[in-house]
C-alpha cells in the first residue's frame, strides 16, 4: 500500500505544480486471482484506500497465462486469445475508459479502431529499429 501512497502523492504534486488540469480517472487493478486469500485481502485493502481518497478503481484485471503468451508473440491479448475471461476484461475497460478522455479542450476522444495487422506493423517497427521510422498508416476514425 506504501507505492499506492506515493503515487498518489506525486499525482497530487504534479497536478498542482505542473498541469491544475490533470485529472486522477481511477486505477485498475491487474494479474487479480480470485482465488488467493491474499489477493483478495489487498483487493480489499486498495478498495479502502479507494473509497477514503476518492479514488475510483476501473476494473478488475483477472491474471492469465496467455497475457506472457501474449507478450512473447507480441500480440495483444485481445487479439491472441479474445475469448478468454482476460481479454474480455481489457476490452470492456477500453470501452469505459474511451468516453472519459479529453482532448485539451475538454471535447471527448473519439474511439479508434485498430485490427491485428496494425498491432503487427507497429511492433514490427519497434523489431527493426527507430531508425526512420515514419507512420504512414492512418488509423481509422
Amino acid at each position: 500500500m506504501d507505492g499506492l501512497h506515493i503515487i498518489f502523492r506525486h499525482l497530487n504534486e504534479i497536478q498542482s505544480r505542473l498541469n491544475p488540469r490533470l485529472k486522477n480517472l481511477g486505477c485498475i487493478i491487474t494479474k487479480f486471482k480470485a482465488k488467493n486469500v491474499t489477493h483478495k485481502k489487498f483487493l480489499a485493502s486498495i478498495e479502502s484506500f479507494a473509497q477514503k481518497h476518492s479514488l475510483q478503481i476501473l476494473k478488475v484485471i483477472p491474471d492469465s497465462d496467455a497475457i506472457a503468451y501474449a507478450s512473447d508473440e507480441q500480440i495483444p491479448v485481445v487479439f491472441s486469445k479474445p475469448n478468454l475471461p482476460v481479454a474480455k476484461a481489457y476490452r470492456e475497460f477500453a470501452v469505459e475508459l474511451l468516453p472519459r478522455l479529453t482532448d485539451k479542450r475538454g471535447r471527448p476522444q473519439k474511439a479508434i479502431q485498430i485490427d491485428r495487422d496494425d498491432i503487427k506493423e507497429f511492433m514490427n517497427s519497434f523489431d527493426s529499429g527507430l531508425e526512420g521510422l515514419s507512420v504512414q498508416k492512418q488509423v481509422r476514425l
